[in-house]
């Protein structure tokens, strides 16, 4: 007896085409949309890795500032009302950055000085850092580009 005869003797259907290429295709579509998802997910990770990594190094530089900051005397001139230190041009434009030493000019770090508030003989002072942070020639922050990492803390110091 031929096996098509044996199995149907069994009761089982034989079948001899396989995989047709419409199922093949879409096998393959499935897939294909799976390691695209997969692919997206990656770039988001490393995107959101290398923004924590900057985000860590701009809080550091924040905490090490603000420690710095406190160690100053209430009358130190890096503690007078206003924004500190000088700001500087991006590559002659219109863009300026508050210099970082030992990094680019894609670092930004300042500070800013109110007196008498939240009382009368107390200082307020905001640290920011910015990764791709940029500032007009006044010193207000410009719209932040896509990537830009900003990280403010505020200390108040008291006479």
């Amino acid at each position: 007896m031929s096996r098509p005869r044996e199995a149907e003797a069994l009761g089982v259907r034989a079948s001899h085409r396989g995989f047709s290429l419409v199922e093949a295709l879409v096998a393959m579509a499935i897939l294909i949309v799976g390691v695209l998802g997969l692919m997206t997910l990656f770039v988001y990770a490393t995107r959101m890795g290398i923004r924590a990594g900057h985000m860590s190094v701009l809080n550091h530089l924040v905490a090490e500032k603000i420690d710095q900051i406190r160690s100053l005397d209430f009358d130190h001139p890096d503690l007078s009302p206003g924004i500190h230190p000088a700001i500087a041009p991006v590559g002659g434009g219109t863009e300026y950055y508050y210099p970082v030493p030992g990094f680019s000019a894609d670092w930004s770090l300042r500070w800013v000085v109110t007196e008498n508030t939240p009382e009368p003989n107390m200082k307020t002072v905001v640290v920011e850092a910015g990764y791709l942070v940029r500032y007009d020639s006044t010193g207000h922050r410009l719209p932040l580009p896509r990537g830009a990492v900003l990280v403010r803390h505020v200390t108040f110091l008291a006479r």
